[in-house]
């Protein structure tokens, strides 16, 4: 053990670039009280990093007695933290075999169906359908539920991967200083190609929270019956965004607890604490009058809870105004957190509505999206009527907040 200590301290450029000698003293010296036993007084300290023997050791434990100088060096196993347990657990555990019959284990699956989801293109919702025919078939097999899952474990485990374009002619990569350029430096084609064949006229797949390359931005009239509005003399296509990635950052949006611009701060909208979805839930009694009955109701809204509180107060044009017209315009610098951002507002930055000269005297702010609403009602609606297991919104988190919010039987 002394020789492996001695050739690795005479190796290594660390240990031979702090000898004493090449110290510079930090004072003077003081003199140290002399021990009268052996090993009355000693010093100990750790030597980590060290590589692994055959027996598991990778650290050495020093203890010096000061009186006779003597030392005794003792092996140690250096426990690891608890990220690192909790990596060696999730990866013992997806490493397990499937089966005893079968070579592959849960990370091996999840890792080829992720690779052949690249190598063929295949979008979000037929990885979904090729995971569930899996799951139907080899239903003793613990398998992931879904494309979402399947990422999320091999990502657990530092396996996440990283999509670089490429030009098609082979001449380069579109990777960090270049992942921007609109065309390959070298013979000049095109980074992106448009897509002209999405299936729901904004992005193919059905799947929006993934980029892609084609974003049609349609203006209507919202303050037309909504039988009118939706229809094609009132829809103008006004810009076509195309670039590597969703824009929703850049475009005049807003979303979330805060997303109404007459209160702000005042709304009651909390997170539901299983669903982890914003909500509005027992919101609207504050406007009915003060001796409305539904106030102290106890059982028909949040359960145990009346609401005797006032209105919160209107935000005019002209207030609002005076918020948000220090805030940086999306073409003046890129989309960052703004202090405020999550507490008093959901602004990422000044509209460029408000450059319209009728725009503070405005007196519908904001429009609720009809088409989006009907169609997510129906959706749901139908989903749970007709118990789609993949989309439908009565599950378990569902129910966990309905016992934790409401009063209601089963």
């Amino acid at each position: 053990m002394k020789k492996d200590i001695v050739a690795y301290v005479a190796w290594c450029p660390n240990f031979q670039q702090v000898k004493y000698e090449h110290q510079r003293p930090g004072g003077l010296l003081q003199q140290m009280e002399i021990p009268e036993w052996t090993w009355e007084r000693i010093t100990m300290d750790f030597v980590v990093g060290l590589p692994r023997t055959q027996r598991m050791f990778d650290v050495v434990w020093v203890i010096v007695d000061r009186l006779t100088k003597g030392s005794s060096p003792t092996n140690v196993v250096e426990s690891p933290n608890d990220e690192a347990k909790r990596f060696y657990e999730s990866l013992e555990s997806a490493s397990r075999p499937l089966h005893e019959s079968l070579m592959h284990s849960e990370l091996s699956v999840a890792v080829r169906l992720l690779t052949i989801k690249s190598d063929w293109n295949i979008s979000q919702a037929g990885m979904n359908a090729i995971i569930g025919l899996m799951s139907e078939v080899s239903s003793s097999i613990n398998l992931p539920n879904d494309y979402y899952n399947a990422k999320k474990l091999v990502s657990k485990l530092g396996l996440s991967s990283t999509k670089i374009d490429c030009c098609e002619n082979g001449c380069m990569l579109y990777y960090k200083d270049d992942a921007a350029l609109e065309a390959c430096k070298f013979c000049g084609l095109s980074h992106f190609k448009e897509v002209t064949n999405a299936k729901d006229r904004f992005t193919p797949f059905s799947v929006s929270a993934t980029p892609y390359s084609c974003w049609p931005v349609f203006v209507t009239p919202y303050n037309l019956p909504p039988e009118m509005c939706m229809t094609s003399p009132y829809l103008f296509l006004t810009c076509i965004v195309p670039g590597p990635s969703n824009p929703k950052g850049s475009i005049d949006s807003t979303a979330g607890k805060l997303a109404c611009p007459y209160y702000m701060e005042d709304t009651k909208a909390f997170t539901l604490r299983h669903g982890c979805k914003n909500t509005w839930f027992d919101y609207h009694r504050r406007f009915l009058p003060m001796d409305h009955e539904f106030r102290k109701n106890t059982t028909a809204f949040m359960k145990n809870q009346t609401d005797y509180d006032e209105p919160p107060p209107t935000l005019s044009g002209e207030k609002i105004w005076e918020r948000v017209k220090d805030l940086p315009k999306v073409m003046e610098s890129p989309s960052t957190r703004i202090p405020g951002y999550g507490v008093q507002y959901n602004w990422t930055k000044q509209s460029i509505f408000w450059e319209l000269p009728y725009w503070k005297h405005n007196l519908l702010r904001h429009n609720l999206d009809v088409m989006h609403i009907d169609k997510n009602f129906f959706d749901n609606l139908f989903n749970i009527v007709m118990d789609d297991k993949n989309k439908t919104k009565d599950n378990l988190k569902a129910r966990m907040d309905l016992q934790e919010y409401c009063r209601r039987r089963e």
